[in-house]
């Protein structure tokens, strides 16, 4: 008797591969020896596909490739091996996609009946291992048969649990299949694999091994199970590493989650998109940052591996004080589907999300007022907001000190009667934003970010930014990569001079502190820059090294060192990297000034 153990389920929505047809390996057990050989039908009985040596049984055992099926169905698939035979029934090709990571995306939002499936071509593989038609609550943890998620419910329950007390179960995958369905016309699928209140640290590649006894084993053994192949995956995860202990190691254990999923599953460029998180309702004053810094990480992942988008939620609604109530879930679905498409390519698709370019700080001297202009990318359309713009602050303290927002096609303005040297949005726990583009979509949330200033002739740095001390290096063998990681305060500012506040905590080690400032070019230009400093110094310009002096000498003489550069429109960083000198070190001046022939004096040395 024939049984099939993985790739061929009842119900189930086989992947589609590129030319829009099956590609499917089917695995199971058999009686007979030989030539496994398979029947298509379509919902009429009508044979649409003969594959008459399409694997092979040996030794109790048989392989299959199910290749070629076109995309659609209901299909009936008869398996014959010798005398053997079995049919499964109500089987799909289309798109399979992954549901991973915590609450949000397993559904925790309250279902009020208004965005019911009914479309039988959108399915589910549910967490008892059956498919079926995909209908919310999806990811019901309770009715899985695998420790993974069992060992996690907290009160436990049997597995033969029905019930859903609380009527919670919103969550984006449904509406995001839904979307892709009227968009493509293509049946979609859904394997449910999310368990609320997990760390990335519980999603660990590494616990593979342990199968369906980990949170990462039993999402790749239901993945298998399935014939092993999906299209994408989605991704909501971050909240419960949103703590100063954990934030940290956020990105790196995410981004080699991604890597491993990519490798585990043979498909190193399935396409993933991942929701940043929205808000949670606390009074712990330690999460703000940390929910900042999860965001910011969660914003910037795409620049480190290709393939990956992340869409804001910043501005949506909650149900509770952490989870997004449903008619967000339904619009967090669709911009997944919209980020979606542009990661693969599909015509009409929209840019990809939102994402920040760059600020300039511009002054009034008339009236004695400063202006942010901030710069986005991929806006459709212009910015606009449901009543008065909002969601920046300003400065280390993230206050609103913005008496006015004006939206101006793809950029924003913020208008303040102080000195801007730093700005986020959507920054802490609890924010209220309310931007997006004429498509709907958020601006997304982001740390605090460094101003630049416009170039102006003989301007003092008067908002450098000082990193904390690295210990026991060699000046000369620094990179700008190694800023990643670093916190960075104001340096304290008397211009011409940018110093060390706390010199003289240092007096025992020694080490390397790192200023760093941004400029504007408004049109490109030669210019140079004016330095002057007590202890060595390397530079760097846009990340690259462009000067080093091992010779520094007291006093600090302004402008005394001139490095000349190029620079095209647009915004440059400047790093110094100053070595500490025991805590003799007081600290810097810098200035950007326009070479002449006669003031240029080339470097003493360059890296």
């Amino acid at each position: 008797m024939i049984k099939i153990l993985t790739g061929l389920l009842p119900s189930a929505v086989l992947p589609r591969n590129d030319k829009g047809v099956s590609e499917q390996n089917v695995t199971g057990t058999c009686r007979s020896d030989g030539a496994v050989s398979a029947i298509i039908r379509d919902g009429n009985g009508k044979v649409v596909l003969q594959l008459p040596n399409c694997g092979l049984a040996s030794h109790g055992k048989f392989t299959a490739s199910l290749n070629g099926i076109p995309c659609g169905g209901p299909y009936s698939v008869d398996l014959s091996i010798g005398s053997e035979e079995v049919t499964v029934c109500d089987v799909l090709v289309g798109e399979v996609w992954i549901l991973a990571g915590q609450s949000n995306m397993q559904g925790s939002g309250f279902i009020t009946g208004k965005r019911l499936n009914t479309e039988p071509s959108v399915r589910a593989y549910y967490m008892d291992d059956k498919w079926a038609m995909a209908q919310e609550p999806i990811g019901r943890v309770e009715l899985s048969r695998h420790a993974a998620h069992l060992c996690l419910l907290n009160p436990p329950v049997t597995s033969h649990a029905r019930r859903n007390p609380d009527g919670t179960g919103a969550e984006p995958g449904l509406p995001f299949a839904l979307e892709r369905w009227h968009r493509t016309g293509v049946p979609q699928g859904l394997i449910a694999c999310a368990h609320g209140g997990t760390s990335i640290a519980m999603w660990n590649p590494a616990t593979k091994g342990e199968g369906y006894g980990s949170l990462y084993g039993a999402m790749i053994s239901r993945v298998i199970r399935n014939g092993g192949r999906v299209t994408g995956m989605l991704w909501y995860q971050g909240c419960s590493d949103a703590t100063p202990e954990r934030m940290g190691a956020f990105e790196k254990a995410t981004l080699d989650f991604f890597r491993a999923v990519r490798r585990d599953l043979k498909a190193p460029r399935m396409p993933i998109v991942q929701a940043q998180i929205a808000r949670q309702i606390s009074s712990a004053e330690a999460g703000e940052q940390a929910w900042t810094a999860i965001r910011d990480a969660q914003r910037l992942m795409p620049r480190h591996l290709r393939g990956v988008l992340t869409v804001p939620t910043i501005d949506l609604v909650l149900d509770d004080t952490i989870h997004l109530d449903e008619e967000s879930q339904f619009i967090l679905g669709h911009r997944m589907a919209e980020a979606m498409s542009t990661l693969l390519h599909e015509p009409n698709s929209l840019p990809q999300p939102i994402e920040l370019g760059h600020a300039v700080l511009r002054y009034d001297r008339a009236h004695g007022l400063h202006e942010l202009h901030i710069h986005y990318k991929n806006v459709v359309g212009s910015l606009r907001s449901a009543g008065r713009p909002n969601g920046f602050v300003i400065g280390e303290e993230a206050r609103q000190l913005a008496y006015r927002v004006i939206l101006d096609g793809n950029r924003v303005i913020l208008k303040c009667a102080q000195n801007i040297p730093s700005f986020a949005y959507g920054y802490g726990q609890n924010p209220y934003c309310n931007i997006t583009d004429e498509a709907g979509r958020s601006l997304p949330a982001c740390a605090m970010q460094p101003v630049a200033y416009p170039f102006t002739r003989g301007d003092y740095a008067r908002h450098a930014q000082l990193s904390e001390p690295i210990y026991e290096c060699k000046l000369a063998e620094i990179t700008a990569a190694q800023v990643r990681g670093l916190s960075f305060a104001p340096a304290k500012n008397n211009p011409p001079f940018s110093i060390f506040p706390d010199r003289l905590e240092h007096l025992t080690v020694d080490g390397v502190r790192f200023f760093k400032t941004r400029y504007f070019a408004e049109d490109e230009l030669d210019l140079s820059l004016a330095l002057g400093y007590d202890g060595n110094v390397k530079v760097f310009v846009d990340g690259h090294p462009v000067y080093l002096d091992e010779q520094a000498r007291n006093p600090i003489i302004p402008a005394s060192h001139l490095v000349p550069l190029h620079w095209k429109r647009g915004e440059h960083e400047v790093l110094i990297a100053q070595a500490m000198n025991h805590g003799c070190t007081w600290g810097i001046s810098l200035a950007l000034e326009k070479p002449t022939a006669a003031n240029v004096r080339l470097p003493q040395e360059k890296p």
